[in-house]
């Protein structure tokens, strides 16, 4: 099977989301798998652990060149899937995002808390269970808290795709988090330029 690609994979990963991604070496206890190898193998590993009831997200480098092999992949149980040769910065993008879909990419603090499973969220005192959506946007936010992140960025990010420029989708999903949040609605603000922010700075 081997890990060929795992010292670029390595690298590539620097700084994306610290030691709590792994590449898998022997040791299988991470947050995140990042799993590099033939697509029949990979195809294999990631049944093997879904049969075993592993829910570790698992993101494969795939270095086959045969047709349907990520899809393959994919349907079998993996979180995501990039062909070999990669784009580091595409590889670090991604990983951030499986985290952040699955709940792991903003840790836990004593204002701010989100449950991937039940898809519950809490701001300050506020706590609320929203839609999948409203909390992928939510994860967005909270991992650039106190900064703006502009809407075709949070598009990027939660659906991974673009959008035309004139679409409604995170302007709705904005306000149906803030009225789930209640009392904390202001801590989620628009400049008016479709630009939002997580803030927990106190309004004057």
């Amino acid at each position: 099977m081997g890990l060929g690609w795992s010292s670029a994979a390595h690298a590539a990963l620097e700084g994306a989301a610290g030691p709590r991604v792994r590449i898998v070496e022997g040791e299988q206890h991470a947050d995140l798998l990042l799993i590099a190898g033939t697509a029949e193998w990979a195809e294999g590993f990631v049944r093997h652990s879904r049969a075993a009831g592993d829910a570790t997200p698992i993101v494969v480098l795939d270095s086959s060149v045969e047709k349907g092999a990520n899809a393959r992949i994919l349907d079998a149980g993996a979180d995501d899937c990039l062909a070999c040769p990669f784009d580091s910065a595409e590889l670090r993008a991604r990983v951030r995002a499986v985290l952040r879909r699955l709940g792991n990419g903003v840790a836990r603090s004593l204002e701010i808390a989100a449950n991937c499973e039940t898809l519950r969220i809490r701001v300050r005192d506020v706590e609320a269970r929203v839609s999948r959506r409203q909390f992928e946007i939510f994860m967005c936010l909270a991992e650039h808290r106190e900064r703006w992140v502009h809407s075709d960025q949070i598009i990027a990010a939660v659906c991974g795709t673009h959008h035309d420029p004139g679409t409604s989708l995170v302007r709705v999903q904005i306000h149906g988090l803030r009225k789930a949040i209640g009392e904390a609605r202001e801590c989620i603000r628009c400049d008016g330029h479709k630009r939002y922010m997580l803030t927990l700075a106190t309004t004057a």
